[in-house]
């Protein structure tokens, strides 16, 4: 044990040498090198600094986004009953959907204008949530260890959503 104890704190120290002063040197060193000597490059809007260039990896033109918060106009659960006030006040009460199958549909009125800039979206919620599940049988082991596989629960979840979309496409048709 006495002669892998001495090699192991060599080991440790010339690690702590290179990652924690070499290493950062040379990256330091590199960015010196660089446009702008490692300072990054600001972007500008209205001669206000709002960020830095490549902060991450750009996918698309030098456009900027700007974010509206959206109330919902409407809130129709499935028994056509309003359920706006429960969901809009920020207060302790909580809209209770307590059977499976609950559900609320909300309709928002924003005006989108017809600039061919795509848009993205992204739902707020807040409180707090119970599941109420009904599970019968037994659980299926072979699926649930396929969903460990690398893309497979995005996959799933994807059939799931176009199965829903579908259907309730044809239960809107139906109407």
């Amino acid at each position: 044990m006495r002669q892998n104890f001495f090699p192991a704190i060599r080991l440790t120290i010339v690690c702590i040498v290179f990652f924690v002063i070499i290493y950062p040197f040379v990256i330091w060193l590199a960015a010196k090198a660089s446009t702008n000597h490692g300072e990054g490059e600001t972007v500008t809007v209205n001669n206000k600094v709002v960020g830095y260039k490549l902060e991450g990896q750009n996918f698309s033109d030098d456009k900027y986004f700007s974010v509206q918060t959206i109330s919902p106009s409407t809130a129709i659960d499935e028994t056509g009953k309003n359920v706006l006030t429960e969901l809009i006040k920020k207060d302790s009460n909580f809209l209770e959907q307590p059977v499976p199958g609950n559900a609320v549909t909300l309709e928002y009125n924003c005006n989108i204008p017809a600039d061919n800039i795509s848009r993205s979206y992204v739902l707020h919620t807040r409180g707090y949530y119970t599941h109420s599940w009904n599970f019968k049988g037994s659980p299926k082991v072979a699926f649930l260890k396929g969903l460990k596989k690398p893309d497979a629960f995005p996959a799933y979840s994807l059939q799931l959503y176009k199965k829903f979309v579908n259907t309730n496409m044809a239960s809107l048709a139906a109407k």
